[in-house]
């Protein structure tokens, strides 16, 4: 279900927040305000008679003093009342919440949108989440949304983010962005204006409450409906009001409700996020059902056909499978969990994480890589499963495929070179006439220049691949390397022994 069908949620639950009904149920003693200068005695006359329903009938007489109460923030007490009452007003209807608008939009009397959002830097954790409450309800239930109003408070939001301190005033203000995130043109902003830049890294940020990490993740969520600015969007008037809320033309594919399948990248796959490692991490070292659902909710998105382009999709198995998520995903299919959905995320990104690897370890895969000039560590260049069932194919084409990766050892792209190396060394490995076809293409005397490349990585898979191409028995060899680091280990713990027998020579006789 796409977030913005999402009823509105509630308030947000952390330390530091009031009671609600306690907090309307306090009403301010209007008269005391007015004698110490808080409120004029008119104000002060027409709040006595105050009640919830009179602001429904006369928003226009009660608004215009509510803004100029909440301008009194050290009047803590009152400016809590006043928020709450505003935020049910709100909540109740979304006509009453385009009337707020109205009155915030008002600037006859004053500036009242500064007057609200001068709010959020209260170090107050209720008025925080009150304030942005409000502004949720406005913006999710507003057909067009002038940008005077949306993109002061963005701004603010996101300073906020970035210089939160202190835990439970970061968490509300997570939460309020993801609120927020639920409205598809505001997913829209946020992703053009570097948002998930902003939010990506609280997911490899130790913090003590679990529920940042809850929150950010949720965020993470929303924009995979998200995922290439409005790709995710099949309702072509929820695209074109994108146009008209932020006074600019998309392009005309945008338009498209068939974007997703023309090739478009989603942003969160951009290398900077290192959104995918990130996940895999969480996955590693959290067992918090919640956590663990929203993690795998976010990659079986990403992973979706229907909801990313399909070279997303294709992007996002590769990552996945470079950062050995299969394992993460068997070691999680161990486990018991309670909860259902969690359970069918996981066996779903399981399933498709076996048939992407097949996939990607296919041999129309490796040649596709091969055209594209740049090679990655893909399966094919990590399993050896490739490399027994498609040895033979290198003989194709008068050895079409070793010529072209003999050619990438002088690119300049130095992970293309490494790769290159360990592909060569493996088809010694695997072709029973490896080296023999190999030195037809005198290739040691090709690699050997590359063992005192400045990169340690083509270092490493240079020094390999000869390795390779001068065993007869490579995996003989690597099993007796095996043996050999088993006997060395032995050898080193019995050194140990002796050199502790020679500081206490009584402990051997104790022993005995």
């Amino acid at each position: 279900m796409d977030p913005s069908q999402q009823s509105a949620s509630p308030i947000i639950t952390a330390n530091g927040i009031s009671n609600i009904a306690s907090i309307r149920d306090a009403i301010p003693k209007w008269n005391d305000l007015a004698r110490a200068s808080v409120l004029t005695n008119d104000a002060a006359k027409t709040m006595t008679s105050f009640t919830p329903e009179l602001l429904k009938q006369k928003p226009g007489d009660y608004f215009p003093i509510f803004f100029s109460l909440l301008k009194q923030r050290s009047v803590v007490d009152m400016v809590k009342y006043v928020l709450t009452i505003t935020d049910d007003y709100c909540q109740e209807s979304s006509e009453q919440a385009q009337e707020f608008r109205r009155q915030l939009e008002d600037t006859s009397n004053g500036d009242n949108s500064s007057i609200l959002l001068a709010l959020l830097d209260s170090t107050d954790v209720y008025i925080i989440s009150r304030v942005c409450s409000i502004y949720f309800q406005v913006f999710h239930t507003a057909d067009t949304l002038p940008s005077t109003l949306l993109d002061p408070f963005f701004h603010q939001l996101k300073a906020h983010l970035r210089k939160a301190g202190e835990e439970d005033i970061l968490v509300v203000y997570i939460h309020a962005l993801g609120q927020l995130l639920r409205v598809l043109r505001v997913r829209y902003l946020f992703v053009q204006s570097g948002g998930l830049e902003m939010i990506c890294p609280f997911l490899i940020t130790k913090h003590s409450n679990i529920q940042i990490l809850y929150e950010t993740l949720y965020c993470i969520w929303l924009c995979t409906y998200n995922s290439s600015t409005i790709e995710m969007s099949k309702d072509a008037r929820d695209q074109r009001d994108i146009a008209a809320l932020f006074h600019h033309t998309p392009q005309a594919d945008l338009l498209d409700p068939q974007t997703a399948s023309k090739g478009e990248v989603s942003p969160l796959l951009a290398s900077p996020l290192s959104l995918i490692p990130s996940i895999i991490q969480i996955l590693k070292t959290h067992t918090k059902d919640k956590v663990v659902r929203l993690a795998l909710s976010i990659l079986r998105n990403l992973l979706t056909p229907s909801l990313s382009s399909n070279v997303s999709v294709h992007n996002a198995s590769q990552i996945l499978i470079e950062n050995n998520a299969m394992k993460v995903m068997h070691h999680l299919l161990s486990q018991k969990w309670r909860d259902d959905d969690l359970i069918d995320n996981l066996q779903w990104v399981c399933d498709h994480l076996n048939k992407a690897e097949d996939d990607l370890c296919s041999m129309d895969a490796y040649i596709a890589e091969l055209a594209s000039h740049r090679l990655s560590w893909s399966p094919p260049h990590t399993t050896d499963k490739f490399w027994k069932e498609n040895y033979h194919r290198f003989e194709a084409e008068d050895y079409q495929l070793i010529r072209e990766l003999l050619a990438f050892l002088y690119t300049q792209d130095k992970q293309t070179i490494a790769i290159a190396c360990r592909d060569i060394g493996n088809i010694a490995v695997f072709h029973p006439r490896g080296r023999v076809i190999l030195d037809k293409f005198d290739v040691k005397p090709k690699i050997m220049p590359l063992l005192s490349d400045e990169d340690p990585i083509v270092q490493k898979e240079a020094l390999l691949c000869i390795q390779k191409l001068l065993t007869q028995k490579w995996g003989s060899l690597q099993a007796l390397d095996g043996a050999q680091s088993r006997q060395d280990k032995q050898k080193q713990q019995q050194q140990q022994s002796v050199s502790s027998a020679m500081k206490n020579p009584l402990a051997i006789i104790v022993r005995e």
